[in-house]
């Protein structure tokens, strides 16, 4: 097995490059554009056939293998031992060529149906990612999943899963980023092949939005996730720590939200495409770089596997990625070039540019914090660390005037030719905020950053429920039926700008959780006897008991804490310490007791042999839990905006819109009952992007 795996491997290459060599060839004959698509499928067959291949060994515990017998052990749970496919450098490195191979697939198939002309163009850039791939799984160090071990003979248990990754976040958040990252290299490649093939961005602009939010999606799922495991493993009592790898999934994840909506003012307005196309070659080096500082060990993280032999071949591919994106913008770029400016600052367009333009800023301020200290150390010839505090101070102010556009931005008109309507709907929504900020600082909070933040959440949210409380209130009147009918209506009718709004306020609530679990965090430590007692701001933490235990892989001991609030037990907590012989590691589990309004989170440090005493941290995090909330609503609004828009077909083809004849393109009678809604109709219900 593990040699049809290996086999599989090797064939990918020239495969990958024999089909891309021929897709360049199909720009002057396009009959040979079949064998191109042939590669792209013959390599999909291939990397899908050594995934396979890995997994079973995985499954079986092949010890023989010598990358199952590092990730996996015959104790592992199965969930852990299927997520030890990407547990390590090789693994993830085939699971990063499976996604690709597959994309490409599905990305070709469309690609020929909606922009014939830019398929040889899109299928020789995806083939030329995927060839470089594969590379890396056959010439990098310790990239090959399918080596055997030394001397031949399979051990009788394998090593085992490093503990910090057997927790449920390795199942989801791993898979989830390269989706993501995978995911952007589709938008890239449609833009460079239609602007290659000079193709009117109309034939390939449906594809990048299309790919753009699978993208952006699944980066939100990775990160989102990455953060709540971060907050639950190894008691640091943090989500997020601005470590490099970190960074690397969040600055993608950045400029693929300004993508997105520099889409939508291409979608709606024609306008800022050569932005577009900059953003889209942005955010696919920006993947491209994050896999590379997962490998390179060029920065110091937790997350990295450090192999500095990819230096090279990465850094080659980048260079080679920003020359040729720069040779085809160049030539290629005015054939989609609007000449439209913007009419007015206080427009949706405008909003939209602003938005795009701090999402930017942010995303510079990460890289630099990212390249800084290599750069620095590199000059020094010694190791440099970069404050996190630098990431707080600079980014604080940023998201603020984010949550500010948040709100401003649906109720702004495109083009400002409302102003009317806007002063209103600014003086309702701006009135909640303004309340807001009273109250706060009658309640006795004066910090500005809180303060701002709280009153700017309201201000957006109070925004976006205006814009679902005017559509569902004329969906309603126009539609003439229910509130519930109306309201389903309204979304299904519209995903785009109902699912776009959910995940503003997805956004805005993510903010509140960290403005919360960062202003009002406390922390305290203290050594503890049976029966004692630590307080924790308005809680106070009870030492019951300390338990010992023996499992098949680790030793445990398990302290019991009772929670209260003003004398009534609200709660337990149950935070363990662990040793794992095999690897001689100690591992902390930490435990929560949960509420809407935070957590009281509880880490077991230490303990004396006989168990009658602990040294714990507990931590009071207000507000953290609407992080996860937020992300939650964020997940939907995402899921509603990329739900597709079904064709109507009759007997097997498609419909052509009302009032256009489907074969000449001349505008007929719609047919009985088909009649689409007035202007006026749309404008009442809000029906726009």
């Amino acid at each position: 097995m593990n040699g049809l795996g290996y086999v599989c491997l090797v064939l990918i290459t020239p495969i990958s490059l024999a089909g891309l060599a021929l897709a360049l060839a199909a720009t002057r004959r396009p009959g040979l554009i079949r064998g191109s698509a042939g590669a792209v499928y013959g390599v999909a067959a291939l990397a899908v056939i050594a995934s396979i291949v890995l997994m079973v060994a995985l499954v079986t515990r092949d010890f023989s293998n010598h990358y199952v017998y590092s990730y996996t052990s015959r104790s592992l749970s199965v969930a852990y031992t299927v997520s030890a496919f990407w547990a390590g450098n090789a693994g993830s490195l085939l699971l990063w060529l499976l996604l690709m191979a597959v994309f490409s697939v599905v990305a070709l198939r469309q690609i020929r149906r909606e922009d014939a002309p830019s398929g040889p163009y899109v299928a020789a850039i995806l083939l030329a990612i995927t060839a470089f791939f594969s590379l890396l799984t056959l010439f990098g160090n310790d990239s090959n999943p399918f080596v055997r071990v030394s001397g031949g003979v399979a051990p009788a248990d394998g090593l085992g899963l490093n503990p910090m990754l057997q927790n449920p976040g390795m199942v989801i958040h791993p898979g989830a980023l390269y989706l993501g990252y995978v995911a952007f290299a589709v938008p890239f490649a449609v833009v460079m092949g239609g602007l290659w093939a000079r193709s009117p961005s109309a034939a390939w602009l449906p594809a990048v939005r299309r790919w753009a939010l699978v993208g952006w999606f699944f980066l939100a799922i990775g990160n989102l996730v990455g953060a709540w495991w971060a907050y639950v493993t190894l008691g640091w009592g943090g989500y997020w720590a601005w470590d490099p790898v970190e960074n690397a999934s969040l600055m993608p994840w950045l400029t693929g939200t300004a993508l997105v909506h520099a889409v939508v003012m291409m979608r709606k307005r024609q306008m800022q495409s050569a932005w577009m196309v900059i953003l889209v070659v942005v955010t696919f080096l920006l993947t491209i770089f994050g896999t590379f500082l997962t490998r390179s060990g060029i920065a110091t993280s937790v997350h990295a596997f450090a192999d500095n032999t990819f230096i090279p071949w990465f850094t080659v591919f980048m260079l080679l990625t920003v020359i040729v994106s720069a040779v085809v913008i160049v030539f290629r770029l005015s054939s989609v070039r609007s000449d439209k400016k913007l009419d007015n600052p206080l427009s949706r367009e405008s909003a939209f540019v602003y938005t795009n333009l701090i999402l930017v800023v942010i995303t510079f301020v990460v890289l630099w914090g990212v390249l800084f200290p290599v750069f620095a150390g590199a000059l020094r010839g010694a190791k440099v660390e970069l404050d996190p505090n630098f990431f707080t101070v600079v980014t604080v102010p940023l998201a603020l005037i984010l949550m500010l556009l948040t709100g401003l931005c649906p109720m702004l008109p495109w083009r400002g030719t409302d102003r009317s309507r806007l002063v209103k709907d600014a003086a309702w929504t701006g009135g909640t905020a303004v309340v807001t900020l009273v109250v706060l600082v009658a309640l006795g909070l004066h910090r500005v950053y809180p303060l701002l933040s709280f009153a700017l959440a309201v201000f957006a949210v109070a925004s976006i429920a205006l814009q679902y409380g005017r559509g569902w209130r004329n969906r309603r009147r126009a539609s003439r039926t229910g509130w519930l009918r109306a309201f389903g209506g309204m979304m299904w009718t519209n995903r785009s700008r109902y699912g776009g709004f959910l995940i503003h306020l997805g956004v805005i609530v993510v903010l509140v959780g960290i403005t919360g679990s960062y202003a009002f965090k406390q922390v305290v430590d203290g050594n503890m006897t049976k029966g004692g007692k630590l307080d924790v701001g308005r809680f106070e933490l009870t030492f019951d008991d300390l338990t010992f235990g023996q499992a098949a892989d680790k030793d445990t001991a398990r302290a019991a804490f009772t929670v209260s609030h003003d004398g009534r037990v609200v709660g337990q907590v149950y935070p363990v310490k662990e040793y794992y012989p095999a690897s001689d590691q100690v591992w902390t589990r930490v435990d929560r007791y949960s509420t809407l309004a935070g957590d009281v989170y509880v880490s077991l440090l230490g303990y004396t042999n006989d168990g009658a005493g602990v040294t714990v941290q507990a931590e009071l995090n207000p507000l953290v839990n609407w992080l996860w909330i937020g992300g939650g609503v964020m997940v939907v609004g995402g899921l509603i905006a990329m739900w597709p828009v079904r064709r109507s077909r009759v007997k097997g083809r498609k419909v052509a819109p009302a009032g256009r004849s489907q074969a000449k393109g001349r505008k007929v009678a719609p047919p009985a009952g088909s009649e689409r809604p007035s202007k006026r109709v749309f404008a009442e219900t809000g029906d726009d992007e």
